[in-house]
C-alpha cells in the first residue's frame, strides 16, 4: 500500500478589522433605513387617523341632518339632561350611559357612527368589544376634540326658574345650526387634541396619548390659551392646562372642517381665530366673555 498524504488547507476567516468594517456598514444602513421605516409607518398611522376623523365628521353631519339643521351639542351638564329629560344607551346591551359620562360630544356621536367607538377612541386605550369598561375613556379622552365651546352649545347649568344656561351665551359667538356657520370650509369641527400644563412648549403628542373631548382655539373669549410657532405649540393658559390641537403620529394636526374634509394641518395654520369661532372676522378677534 501506498502511503496517501493528504495536504489540508488552511481557512481563512474574518480579520477584526474586517468584523469592524462590516458593522460599520450594517450600522449605516441601519441609520438610513430605519428613519425612512418609521417614517412609513407614522404616515401610514396617520392616514388611518384622517380616515377616522372624517367618519366622524360624517357622523356630526348625519346628527345635523336627524336635528333639523340644529348643531351636535358641544357639552350638557348633567342637571341639563336631566331637565330635558334626555338619555343616551350603550348598543353593546341597551344599558343607559351614566350622565356624567354623557355630557361630552362621544356618546351622543356614536349612533351616528353606527355605535363604531373604536373610531373615537383614543390610542392611549385598548380596544374592547365591550365599551362598558371605557365610557369614562371613551367621553372624556377620544382622539378627537370638539370645537365644542362655539358649535352647539356648551351648556353647563339649569337655572332655578329651569332655564340652562350656556357659556358665552350672550357673546353671539355660538354657531347653534349649521346655517349659522359663515364659512363652512374653514369652521374647525373635530381636531387631534391632548390637554397640556401651562408654559409647555411641543411639536406634536406622544402616539398614544390621551386625547380630550374638547380643543380650544388660540383664544378663548379674551384669554390666550395657546401660540403657534412652525410646527410647534406654546400653551399659555396656567393652571391645569388647556385641551390645545396637537399632533399625533406625525406633528401635523388631523382636522375635519364643517364642509365635511379632512386635512393635516401645521400649528401655525390654526393660529387663526376665523378658524374657530363662527362670527370671527379676522385672525386675532376676540369677544366678551
Amino acid at each position: 500500500m501506498s502511503d496517501r498524504r493528504v495536504q489540508s488547507g488552511s481557512v481563512r476567516g474574518f480579520t477584526l478589522v474586517e468584523m469592524i468594517v462590516v458593522i460599520g456598514v450594517v450600522a449605516v444602513l441601519m441609520a438610513i433605513l430605519l428613519p425612512a421605516l418609521l417614517g412609513a409607518r407614522s404616515s401610514a398611522r396617520k392616514a388611518d387617523e384622517l380616515s377616522s376623523i372624517r367618519q366622524v365628521g360624517a357622523a356630526w353631519a348625519n346628527y345635523i341632518d336627524y336635528a333639523k339643521n340644529r348643531l351636535l351639542p358641544g357639552y350638557l351638564e348633567p342637571q341639563v339632561q336631566e331637565a330635558w329629560r334626555v338619555s343616551y344607551k350603550i348598543a353593546y346591551d341597551g344599558s343607559e350611559v351614566p350622565r356624567s359620562d354623557a355630557a361630552p360630544y362621544p356618546w351622543r356621536l356614536l349612533p351616528y357612527l353606527s355605535n363604531q367607538h373604536v373610531m373615537v377612541l383614543s390610542p392611549r386605550h385598548t380596544l374592547t368589544d365591550d365599551p362598558r369598561s371605557q365610557l369614562t375613556s371613551i367621553a372624556y379622552e377620544p382622539a378627537f376634540g370638539y370645537n365644542a365651546l362655539y358649535l352647539g352649545g356648551w351648556y353647563e347649568r339649569v337655572e332655578a326658574d329651569g332655564r340652562p344656561t350656556v357659556r358665552f351665551e350672550l357673546s353671539n359667538t355660538i354657531a347653534w345650526t349649521f346655517n349659522a356657520i359663515r364659512v363652512a370650509e374653514q369652521q374647525v369641527v373635530f381636531a387631534s387634541s391632548t390637554v397640556k400644563n401651562g408654559g409647555l412648549s411641543f411639536d406634536g403628542m406622544e402616539d398614544n396619548a390621551a386625547g380630550s373631548h374638547f380643543v380650544v382655539p388660540p383664544t378663548v373669549a379674551q384669554t390666550p390659551q395657546w401660540t403657534a410657532s412652525g410646527a410647534a405649540i406654546t400653551v399659555v393658559q396656567g393652571g391645569p392646562g388647556a385641551p390645545v390641537p396637537a399632533g399625533r403620529y406625525t406633528s401635523q394636526i388631523a382636522v375635519v372642517f364643517a364642509d365635511g374634509h379632512v386635512n393635516a394641518e401645521g400649528a401655525g395654520a390654526l393660529f387663526d381665530q376665523r378658524k374657530w369661532i363662527p362670527v370671527a372676522d379676522r385672525a386675532d378677534y376676540t369677544h366678551v366673555p
